[in-house]
């Protein structure tokens, strides 16, 4: 015990330590949804139809019963420190943002018969997001009670065996602990997370137009076009970065260590200290420090593609059908590619992340199939006795899907000397195509086209790399099914399934692969897709 406390003293009072604690309360959340529709089929003409439709949906802000949350109005002055940006708290039952009434969703189908075998549909329709993105944990409602500590011990005392400056025995973070009083506590200071009061929900513009041809009885052949675009598409935003044309002005300057103007106006936080970082007085909100704007709709996606597809009704036992798209996703976010590589400089420059988005697939062949054995009870051989019940009523079916792999996310470290300008991990340069002629599991693309950029510049690579991507994905999925009805409105099915029927390894380029840093860069060295196979048994009736 004697040396723990010497050595746990020793670092007190003499090293400059940091770390973070966070409180979080129990909530009460509730939000408002009311929607109504009408909608009408109208037959014009023998050749026309019209399908109309409007739905108008109200989706309510969250509000918090006993007034926990709070959010940030960028213009109210801060009356420690006499600059915008201030963190207010919402009154008891108060909504969180302002509500959005512009959510009207019009939807119109037109049919049109060229001829008996011919028929030519459109529609389009505004879809709106049932949610804001929030998830159910006090962090996503943002600071209140809930409150991310920044703790630091600050700099060694000049008396030997001392607590540091502005610290003590019980609480020796000089930076000191926020305990929030609701309805007074700004967090001046401090790390936060906020919503602002314009937040408006996302929604989806959709339309379509295909052309269908019935070229026999039981056959049908149909080629179109889809598209979509995705308005006020959520992310999390860094909304206290730092503006990359500081490096203009500053350059590596903006690392240097200034008086501190907040030194002993601000309790704990950035206030703690006689001296700071310049870029700390160059955010827009310098008595923060970073604001975690959460699920920030500043972005959009566009999604385009052609659909060429061929199916056989059911007949004769068997029905098959075959699929191809081919398509392109762009988007100015990455919501669904949290596990590699966020947006940097969304505050200022959102296009800067316009990018192929991460699951973007430009070729998808899809084909399913299914064939009944025409053996057994019911059909046209050995449907009687033994040979029925043991060699009929068997299935066969399955869904074959073969398609191209998704854009190569390049990640690197964050050289820019700026708070805040990269979300997750940074960026490279790229001085050339890292496409291979003739790419291996040990050299997927060429290292060499990837650069880490100069420090205190922005780097020049996009998001993902629009002709560098994953190897192709296939999978054969089967079904075996063996029918044995009984007793007339009985049927108890044996199913033998089994997923990625031939082992094929679906390999990925991803987290190391990708991490300009790290030694294993440019070569496939994960994967999954390993065959499943599944029995059971089930009843129908």
């Amino acid at each position: 015990h004697t040396r723990y406390w010497r050595d746990w003293s020793s670092d007190v009072c003499s090293s400059d330590l940091s770390g973070s604690l966070d409180t979080t309360p129990s909530m009460y959340i509730a939000q408002r949804y009311n929607a109504g529709y009408i909608q009408d089929d109208w037959r014009v003409t023998n050749r026309l139809t019209l399908n109309l439709g409007f739905r108008y949906e109200y989706i309510s802000p969250y509000a918090e019963k006993f007034g926990q949350i709070g959010y940030m109005d960028s213009k109210k002055i801060d009356p420690v420190t006499g600059l915008p940006g201030l963190f207010i708290w919402t009154k008891p039952g108060e909504y969180h943002h302002d509500p959005n009434y512009k959510t009207v969703g019009p939807r119109v189908g037109i049919a049109y018969q060229l001829s008996s075998k011919t028929v030519i549909r459109t529609s389009g329709g505004i879809f709106n997001a049932a949610n804001n993105g929030l998830n159910a944990a006090a962090s996503d409602f943002g600071s209140g009670l809930f409150v991310n500590n920044s703790l630091s011990l600050g700099p060694p005392n000049p008396i030997q065996f001392t607590p540091p400056v502005g610290g003590s025995w019980s609480n020796p973070f000089a930076a000191g602990l926020v305990f929030p009083v609701k309805g007074e506590t700004a967090f001046q200071g401090q790390n936060i997370r906020v919503e602002f009061r314009d937040h408006p929900n996302a929604y989806v513009s959709m339309w379509s137009f295909s052309l269908q041809h019935q070229l026999s009885s039981n056959m049908v052949a149909e080629v179109g076009y889809a598209g979509s675009k995705t308005t006020h598409l959520f992310w999390n935003r860094m909304d206290n970065a730092n503006d990359p044309l500081l490096l203009d002005q500053w350059g590596s300057r903006v690392r240097d260590v200034v008086p501190n103007p907040f030194f002993g106006k601000i309790q704990g936080g950035i206030g703690a200290f006689p001296t700071i970082e310049r870029r700390q007085l160059l955010r827009p909100f310098p008595q923060y420090q970073q604001v975690l704007a959460i699920r920030r709709p500043y972005g959009d996606a566009s999604y385009q593609s052609m659909i060429a597809r061929l199916e056989k009704a059911y007949s004769r036992g068997f029905t098959v059908s075959f699929a191809y798209t081919l398509s392109k996703l762009i988007a100015s976010t990455a919501e669904s590619n949290t596990w590699l590589i966020g947006p940097s400089n969304a505050l200022y420059n959102p296009k800067y992340n316009r990018h192929v988005e991460g699951n973007d697939t430009p070729h998808r062949f899809v084909l399913s199939h299914l064939w009944d054995v025409p053996f057994g009870v019911g059909k046209s051989y050995f449907n009687k006795g033994i040979p029925a019940r043991v060699l009929g009523n068997w299935q066969f079916a399955g869904i074959t899907v073969i398609q191209a792999g998704r854009p190569i996310l390049i990640s690197a470290p964050d050289n820019t000397g700026l708070y805040e300008f990269s979300y997750t991990n940074g960026r490279a340069n790229r001085v050339k195509s890292a496409v291979l002629s003739n790419p291996t599991k040990e050299r997927w693309f060429d290292t060499t086209a990837f650069t880490a950029a100069p420090a205190f510049t922005v780097p020049t690579d996009s998001l993902s790399q629009p002709d560098l991507r994953t190897p192709w994905r296939q999978a054969f999925n089967w079904s075996i099914i063996k029918n044995n009805p009984f007793r007339e409105r009985y049927n108890l099915q044996f199913r033998f399934e089994m997923y990625n029927v031939f082992n094929t390894p679906q390999f990925d380029v991803r987290n190391q692969s990708t991490d300009l840093a790290n030694p294993l860069f440019g070569q496939i060295t994960e994967g999954s897709g390993e065959r499943n196979i599944q029995l059971g048994l089930r009843l129908v009736f």
